[in-house]
């Protein structure tokens, strides 16, 4: 007997799970008693949708490649060679610092996800984080040139779209503003010239079909986490192409999971 448990963190639906009425279903209690990651044959077997962003796995990700091998070199040039050190133990062991730093990378893109959330919802937020937080919704509500976004949006809400197969949870959207909006954290500056791709529009794409809102503004808010206060809004053009997309993709995934 397995039951469901809602998982209250905030962070990307990668590898997540969702009902058929949109409500997310993360983890479970095994047999065992303990909780654990839901897994495909769970999920078979529960009759679960996949999130939009594990749909989108079936996507090439040349920018995420090139951060992680740039993540490699930068271990490889602090890391110091031991003495008799053999070629495999110093390659591991800059391979070990690299998942580390990214591992890092990672959990501080979720904790100011989460700390934009609580915000909005009227929640207190660590002082590390308030100038990400703050920056991020400004912008926002100077790119929407509205006063302000707070009693106008909500806050990372699921949904599901049975008849297709997918789930999601967006970050933030309105249906009075009809926006759509995800927050990426990255390391860029000033210099940094392009941040958006297609991935971010096809991302968004899947996301407001999910909620039945087909001509939502699409929007990217780039949070820096190597200059604090730094953020670019993106608003990405619509094209049918998205759409397209991201249905080969689902449809791509469901064919090679041998799923529904």
């Amino acid at each position: 007997m397995t039951t469901p448990s809602l998982s209250k963190d905030i962070e990307s639906d990668s590898g997540h799970w969702y009902t058929q009425s949109g409500e997310p279903y993360y983890t479970l209690i095994g047999n065992n008693g303990k909780e654990r990651p839901v897994t495909l044959r769970d999920a078979r077997k529960l009759g679960l949708l996949p999130s939009v962003t594990s749909t989108m796995s079936m996507l090439p990700k040349p920018g995420l490649i090139v951060w992680q091998k740039r993540q490699v070199l930068m271990s490889a040039l602090t890391l110091t060679r031991l003495p008799e050190e053999s070629d495999d133990a110093y390659i591991a062991r800059i391979m070990a610092d690299a998942n580390e730093q990214a591992m890092r990378a990672r959990a501080r893109g979720t904790a100011i996800h989460g700390a934009i959330e609580r915000f909005i919802c009227g929640q207190s937020i660590e002082d590390e984080y308030k100038v990400y937080v703050r920056s991020a919704l400004v912008a926002l509500t100077e790119h929407l040139q509205i006063d302000t976004i707070l009693d106008k949006c909500e806050a990372e809400k699921s949904f599901a779209c049975p008849d297709l197969m997918y789930g999601g949870k967006v970050d933030l959207h309105s249906r009075d503003l009809n926006i759509v909006a995800d927050f990426k954290t990255k390391e860029f500056t000033e210099e940094t010239e392009r941040l958006a791709w297609d991935e971010q529009a096809i991302q968004l794409e899947a996301y407001r079909q999910g909620l039945g809102m087909p001509d939502a503004r699409m929007i990217n808010v780039f949070i820096s986490t190597s200059v604090p206060g730094l953020v670019r809004v993106v608003e990405h053009e619509g094209d049918p192409k998205y759409w397209k997309i991201f249905l080969s993709c689902l449809n791509l995934w469901k064919a090679v999971k041998s799923y529904g």
